[in-house]
């Protein structure tokens, strides 16, 4: 049976509040360094391989191998392993399903262990939101994120907080957004910590076909504990 996670679209709302009086701030594009965790368990983590820029090794940075890594104006992150489609890709994130998964999995070599060019999405809910450039150490806001890759006519979705189907439910919940770095309320945040809102890290996984004119109606491949981290910092 499908899990639905409604109660978390009224919770949609900043974990602790922004001072109100503070002048807004233009906000650009941001470049980041990106690394995932590796803690036991995780289901979604990096390929392995690393990039260098500035002195500083990251997991991915943004620019370097056709990757994209940013904060985005609109107060979202992203990342896609592939950021111009004319150049093929040379990094990629991986998918750890565990036993989860009822047979092999419908991508790739149906293994349950595999990694995938993919772009992760950031959106933000219509309420109580906040951009994540304008954190302060000690908050955080929760945001709705997805995975999405192509493969055989397809395409995937892993959803963190998404209505992927519109039937208005959320299929999940949310992940969570933290300012980490430095430890000075009144400075502007330099590390951000990515996690799941929930243990276990539900995620909705879902596929699309791909049609002549767009993608066809969702498929539901079930809800699956996939736990992750990412830390980004200013490149």
């Amino acid at each position: 049976m499908r899990k639905t996670f409604g109660p978390w679209l009224a919770m949609a709302a900043l974990v602790y509040t922004i001072d109100a009086g503070a002048a807004p701030t233009a906000l650009r594009d941001t470049s980041v360094n990106l690394w995932f965790g590796s803690a036991v368990g995780d289901g979604l983590r990096s390929d392995g391989l690393t990039s260098v820029a500035n002195g500083v090794t990251a997991d991915y940075i943004d620019g370097i191998q056709n990757v994209l890594a940013i904060m985005q104006s609109t107060g979202n992150f992203r990342f896609d392993t592939q950021n111009s489609t004319r150049t093929a890709a040379s990094r990629a994130m991986c998918l750890d399903f565990g036993t989860q998964y009822p047979g092999p999995l419908p991508f790739g070599n149906g293994s349950s262990n595999q990694c995938v060019n993919v772009l992760q999405a950031m959106h933000n809910y219509a309420t109580g939101d906040v951009a994540i450039q304008n954190l302060r150490y000690g908050q955080a806001v929760q945001k709705l994120v997805r995975f999405t890759w192509m493969e055989a006519g397809y395409a995937y979705r892993l959803g963190y907080g998404s209505d992927m189907d519109l039937n208005g439910v959320i299929d999940s919940p949310p992940v969570r957004v933290s300012c980490i770095a430095p430890q000075d309320p009144a400075a502007a945040c330099q590390t951000w910590l990515l996690t799941p809102s929930q243990a276990p890290g539900t995620a909705a996984f879902f596929r699309f076909p791909l049609l002549k004119n767009g993608e066809g109606p969702a498929e539901f491949l079930g809800s699956y504990g996939m736990p992750f981290s990412q830390t980004f910092t200013r490149k």
